[in-house]
């Protein structure tokens, strides 16, 4: 018989938080401090509109971040799914080395302001939490998962 959600014990539940709280960061609040850090340095900003400016920047970078972040919550957490997880698992560290060589091409070849440079480093850090918990709750959600069985004719 399958666990239910009140046989997880509470270390288990407090991994589910925790992956939770880094997916929120991984996928909506790096690529919004992101767009802000990058739209606060554009030449044009004018004194009055650099408060409208910061916040379609966010906008942005918050509209990015909520449909794969829905996704996650949706197969992974509520529904306790593996396949789109392990999907991430694989094709992540693929745009992480591309976001990471971006940055470091971008460091050497014109040096960032600092907050693009925060924006970039929390990024990192919130994806490698982000990986870290993936595993953990794919471990934690194969236990709810049963293969169908075959039926015979």
């Amino acid at each position: 018989m399958l666990p239910t959600y009140h046989e997880i014990d509470q270390q288990a539940e407090n991994t589910r938080k925790r992956w939770l709280l880094a997916t929120l960061c991984s996928f909506v609040l790096s690529p919004m401090f992101l767009f802000i850090a990058l739209g606060s340095y554009e030449k044009d900003l004018v004194a009055g509109n650099t408060f409208l400016n910061l916040l379609t920047h966010a906008a942005i970078g918050l509209s990015i971040g909520l449909l794969p972040s829905w996704l996650a919550w949706h197969c992974a957490y509520r529904r306790h799914g593996t396949a789109l997880l392990m999907f991430w698992l694989i094709v992540g560290p693929f745009r992480f080395f591309v976001v990471f060589a971006a940055a470091i091409g971008g460091l050497v070849a014109k040096p960032h302001k600092p907050l693009v440079s925060a924006a970039l480093i929390f990024e990192a850090i919130a994806y490698v939490w982000w990986y870290i918990l993936s595993f953990k709750l794919r471990k934690i959600n194969k236990k709810f998962w049963r293969p169908k069985k075959m039926e015979t004719i």
